[in-house]
């Protein structure tokens, strides 16, 4: 098995393993503060003692579990206003077309800021949003798809035969788009976790989480940080693991593109 595929197995098996018996580790405090990595605390502990170890287990099943589940939302988004897109044309084609236009148009760092301040910082809100801002590549790459197969003939034979749209759905529009919604996935998937990652350091993610994100934001925020020995555990261990996953990702899609 190569590295990547080894590396977010890790990830997804120390989640589970943690959530199964860890319990509520990540959140202890002890006073045992800014200790430096031992048997005891593999990582060492961070300010307020919590061991940084814990913290990456549940981190890395917090970040992968919203970045899925973004993605998986934005795909059924982007697919359903795809399909009705490009098969029904018309005015609805031309309506919806224009809001991604409007979206696609949009810094989107900054949508993503206004979002979040105002539906709040908990997790569903951050799925919700990160899903709201990625579905309209997906509607245009689906679009573009259904009307070349609404053109072809098999399609105006099953048109003619009265075929329902939920079977021509399924029969026809699926298989075509299996791929490339798979492949739409990952990738939405790496992006909704680098987005997350990247509100959480700025301060506007979830407080009570222990994102990969919000460590590095309370780290950096530590005075002086880089001035004491603490940065080597308590920094690089999240920036290290955040880039693997985000890494593994990327090699994940290109391999998936190029196989497909």
């Amino acid at each position: 098995m190569k590295i990547y595929r080894l590396y977010l197995l890790l990830i997804i098996v120390l989640f589970l393993t943690y959530t199964i018996f860890g319990g509520n580790v990540h959140r202890v405090v002890t006073n045992d503060s800014l200790a430096a990595p031992s048997l005891e605390h593999i990582l060492g502990t961070d300010d307020l003692g919590m061991d940084i170890f814990a913290q990456l287990c549940h981190g890395g099943g917090y970040s992968i579990l919203l970045g899925g589940l973004s993605a998986l939302f934005a795909v059924v988004l982007g697919t359903m206003v795809g399909v009705s897109s490009g098969y029904f044309g018309g005015a609805l084609d031309r309506v919806l077309m224009a809001i991604c236009d409007i979206i696609t148009g949009m810094p989107q760092m900054i949508l993503l800021i206004l979002f979040g301040a105002f539906l709040g910082a908990s997790y569903f809100s951050m799925v919700l949003v990160l899903a709201l801002l990625s579905w309209t590549q997906i509607a245009r790459m689906v679009r573009s798809r259904v009307i070349f197969i609404k053109n072809q003939n098999y399609m105006t034979y099953s048109n003619l035969f009265g075929t329902s749209f939920m079977t021509i759905l399924l029969k026809h529009f699926y298989p075509a788009l299996r791929e490339l919604l798979s492949l739409s996935f990952i990738k939405i998937m790496s992006r909704s976790i680098v987005m997350e990652a990247s509100l959480a350091y700025l301060g506007l993610g979830d407080p009570t989480s222990k994102s990969w994100g919000m460590m590095l934001n309370r780290a950096m925020a530590f005075p002086g940080i880089y001035f004491t020995p603490f940065w080597k555990w308590w920094v690089l261990s999240p920036l290290v693991a955040l880039m693997g996953l985000i890494l593994s990702l990327m090699i994940l899609s290109k391999e998936f593109e190029v196989v497909k």
